[in-house]
């Protein structure tokens, strides 16, 4: 290998490494930046409206009407799932249970049995399971 090449590889794994810091960092920073929203709009600010009894503030702020809603959530966990499907139809709410089968193939599974077959050297039809190969750098 030339020393040109050499130092261009050098060079586009140096940048390879620097984006790849990069996006971590904005990746740090949205994570943080989703929490502090977190904070003012589900925390802070129900509470100083709560304080002074506003459901909805008598001005706009920044050219924003501030409302206080109050929003629910529910969810059934695997280890109530049981007890609530029961629950929901013996209070004839059984028609809210979405009885389904699913089908499918873990797009994992499917990618390590499409590499299996390759090096077995069987033909699958590859554009049935949109099967595609790209050349990636891996930095160890």
């Amino acid at each position: 290998m030339s020393d040109d090449r050499q130092t261009i590889i050098s060079e586009l794994v140096a940048e390879l490494i620097s984006v790849q810091c990069r996006i971590q960092e904005a990746e740090e920073h949205l994570n943080a930046l989703k929490e502090q929203e977190v904070e003012i709009q589900e925390r802070r600010l129900p509470e100083l409206m709560e304080i002074d009894g506003y459901e909805s503030l008598p001005f706009k702020v920044h050219g924003k009407q501030v409302e206080l809603s109050e929003q629910v959530f529910a969810r059934i966990s695997k280890e109530n799932q049981d007890a609530a499907f029961r629950w929901l139809r013996e209070h004839n709410e059984g028609g809210m249970i979405k009885e389904e089968v699913i089908r499918r193939v873990h797009p994992q599974t499917l990618k390590a049995w499409v590499r299996g077959k390759r090096e077995e050297g069987a033909e699958i039809p590859e554009e049935l399971f949109s099967v595609y190969t790209k050349k990636v750098v891996k930095l160890k």
